[in-house]
């Protein structure tokens, strides 16, 4: 086929020719052959078919092929073939599975034509050509065709002719007139069959659905109600009502009478009057008279205007998924109720495990994590953000000599025995040691394996201490008891010496030669007699006189008398509190454990120093901590009634004490001076002074830096004076310092 015979849109050529009335009068006859064959049960390809073989045999046509094209691609399919003889199977027309015939060829250019038409002539060049050499060879001389829309669909009808054919361009303008003739009738027969499918699936899904619908027309009267024209099965399932009941009803003859839901009517009514779907759960009622509550989806039928005609209601029972939805929600705040009740139990628990210093802790064995309560951190003195709770974590933590303990304790329980309680020490990152108490116990697999070790740990560092505190106690109490008892007796004898010695001076007189000897022994027996007075200071056996004192007037005092004792490589500073009220002691015995102190700053300095007494003001509260600036140490003694107390410290820059010979420098006879120095009776006769008045001592030392003791002194004195030291039981407590 030449490309000179090839020709498109020849509509102007059809309407210069000179058979145009003929090609009019055609055009009528076939038309009305065409509505004469069509009846209204034929569908549309069937209606197609017969359009296409009455169009086919009025122009002498050979055979017709009507293409569809799908979608964007350039592929096509047959849609409908008719033709006027039978066909050899043979004919290159003929093979329902060709999959290129001849007529696909001027598909894509009919396609890209709308409405419009072509026609093209085969030549003996065309033989060469694989498709068309056949059918030019069975005597198929030409083609036309025209595009046809009908709606959505978009077709091409070819139709090859046979012989010779002079009138192409009119036969091809006819088929295209005819095309725009039958168009609206296949439009018609195209939509009434899919009005008629989407009424048959409309009809099967409304049938099979559970849920219920309803159609309603609404009227736009106020002196009308909308009307219930259409109801599926579902409604008489769910209400119990048969379609003679409902139909022709109002739209609201499922509400309930006196229902709390104007509200959401409301809001339905207004979306309604918008033309706008709407979802609302409303409580229902049945015909027998049981209420439901059902989920309603309302979707609104316009007509071309946007005027809302119909109302389309969907009805879904959800009366047990909303009980279930209750139920769940009651669970729910049960559970939260539960789970708050249980944090608070929880807090309250992690708060009594913090102040008990008491903790729980856990590991998987073959694990090297730990699983510990947040009051256990502390016991290692490290930070829960900042430490990793692995077992060689904690061991690096233990002290070095308790590891091989508490890695012995572990193995056993890891083979499955039980250990008893195990205490060791710790060492935290603040580089405070402390004693905790461990108790373990086994968790066991069906099979009997040991799958996890557990237990509790106490910090017993307070209880340890208290313990050395109470032992320190009765201690001191027994030496005291016994110092007191040995002093009396010895303060007879030394009693039965002096008057002897006294009465043997008178009888020999001074010029004896004996006379020297005789004052001697006077002399030790007066030192045996100051030695006994501070044991018996110590016991706290001695009777004082206590009276109003200014105690910033009797150390202004005692600086003096002092100052020509200590030499002039010393020197006493003050620092004396404003407005201090007076203070009921005994006031030689206060001189004397004052100048106690002061003897021992000064032993303290070898090569001279600043001795420092200081006075001030202090209430003491039954947590055992001291207020007031400047406050000195940490008292221990729980003895002390609440109160105001009168504090005296005595300072020195000296060499200090020992850490491990703090708890014994007020026992009686023990000494850190050099021998011959000292009797070891000085600090024991002060803290007797004190703790008889009602007081107490508080020691901080620390080696090359210095020693200051504090006397905690009550303003009012409410002991009794005179007690023996079994009665006032009492603790000291000793804060290494600077």
């Amino acid at each position: 086929m030449s490309e000179a015979t090839a020709h498109t849109n020849t509509r102007a050529i059809a309407k210069a020719a000179p058979d145009r009335q003929d090609g009019n009068r055609l055009e009528i006859i076939l038309l009305r052959e065409i509505h004469a064959a069509l009846t209204d049960d034929l569908s549309f390809d069937d209606t197609l078919n017969v359009i296409m073989s009455r169009i086919l045999g009025a122009l002498g046509g050979y055979a017709c092929r009507v293409w569809e094209r799908r979608g964007a691609s350039t592929y096509v399919s047959r849609v409908a073939r008719v033709c006027i003889d039978p066909i050899d199977p043979t004919h290159p027309e003929s093979g329902a599975d060709e999959r290129v015939p001849l007529s696909e060829l001027v598909c894509a250019a009919m396609f890209d034509c709308e409405n419009g038409t072509m026609w093209r002539i085969t030549s003996p060049a065309d033989l060469a050509h694989p498709r068309l050499g056949p059918a030019v060879a069975a005597g198929i001389t030409s083609l036309i065709g025209c595009a046809l829309t009908v709606g959505d669909r978009r077709f091409a009808v070819v139709m090859t002719l046979k012989g010779s054919q002079n009138d192409l361009p009119a036969k091809a303008t006819l088929l295209g007139c005819v095309g725009d003739a039958i168009r609206p009738l296949l439009q018609r027969k195209l939509t009434r069959e899919r009005t008629a499918l989407l009424s048959a699936a409309l009809s099967a899904a409304l049938g099979a659905t559970h849920d219920g619908v309803i159609i309603a027309e609404i009227t736009h009267r106020d002196d009308q109600v909308d009307r219930i024209i259409y109801i599926n099965a579902a409604i008489t399932d769910l209400t119990g009502h048969q379609p003679a009941d409902l139909l022709g009803q109002a739209f609201a003859v499922l509400d309930v009478p006196g229902a709390d839901d104007h509200a959401e009517i409301a809001r339905i009514e207004d979306a309604m009057r918008r033309a706008e779907p709407v979802r609302a759960v409303l409580r229902r009622r049945r015909k027998d008279g049981t209420d439901f509550w059902a989920e309603t989806s309302l979707v609104p039928l316009c007509d071309a205007s946007g005027v809302a005609t119909h109302r389309v209601g969907i009805l879904r029972d959800i009366t047990r998924r909303r009980a279930e939805a209750e139920d769940l929600r009651a669970r729910e705040a049960r559970l939260l109720a539960t789970t708050k009740k249980l944090e608070t139990l929880t807090r309250q628990l992690m708060r009594t495990q913090a102040i008990a210093k008491l903790g729980t802790w856990r590991f998987e064995t073959g694990s090297d994590i730990l699983e510990w309560s947040d009051s256990v951190y502390p016991m290692f003195g490290v930070r829960k953000e900042t430490f990793g709770a692995t077992i060689g974590a904690v061991m690096a933590r233990i002290h070095p000599q308790d590891r091989d303990a508490v890695r012995a304790r572990l193995a056993r329980s890891d083979q499955g025995y039980a250990v008893p309680p195990l205490e060791y020490r710790t060492i935290g990152a603040d580089g405070i040691v402390r004693t905790v108490s461990s108790d373990s116990s086994l968790e066991r697999a069906e099979d009997g394996r040991v799958i996890a070790i557990g237990g509790i740990l106490q910090d017993v560092t307070d209880q340890k201490h208290a313990q050395a505190m109470l032992l320190q106690a009765e201690k001191m109490r027994s030496i005291g008891q016994l110092s007191g008892g040995i002093a009396h007796d010895f303060n007879n004898l030394l009693t039965v010496v002096s008057v002897n010695l006294e009465m043997l001076g008178d009888m020999i007189g001074t010029d004896h030669p004996a006379e020297e000897l005789r004052a001697m022994a006077m002399q030790a027996a007066e030192n045996g007699a100051k030695l006994t007075a501070n044991l018996i200071a110590f016991a706290r056996r001695q009777s004082l006189r206590p009276e109003p004192c200014d105690v910033n007037a009797l150390v202004r005092g005692l600086r003096l008398i002092a100052a020509d004792d200590i030499g002039e490589r010393h020197d006493i500073a003050l620092a004396l509190g404003a407005d201090l009220p007076d203070c009921r002691l005994d006031r030689s015995g206060f001189e004397s454990a004052l100048l106690h102190l002061i003897v021992n700053s000064r032993d303290a300095m070898a090569d001279g120093g600043t001795i420092t007494i200081a006075t001030s003001r202090r209430s003491f509260s039954p947590s055992g901590s001291l207020g007031g600036s400047g406050a000195v140490g940490h008292l221990a003694n729980r003895d002390l009634r609440e109160g105001e107390y009168l504090c005296v410290s005595v300072s020195d820059t000296g060499a200090g004490i020992a850490p491990h010979l703090l708890e014994r420098v007020f026992e009686p006879f023990f000494t850190t001076k050099p021998v011959g120095k000292g009797t070891g009776l000085g600090l024991s006769s002060v803290i007797g002074f004190v703790r008889q008045s009602g007081g107490d001592v508080a020691l901080e030392s620390t080696p090359q830096v210095g020693t200051r003791v504090t006397l905690y002194l009550p303003f009012q004195v409410t002991a009794d004076v005179s007690a023996p030291a079994d009665r006032m039981p009492g603790r000291w407590a000793s804060s290494p310092g600077g």
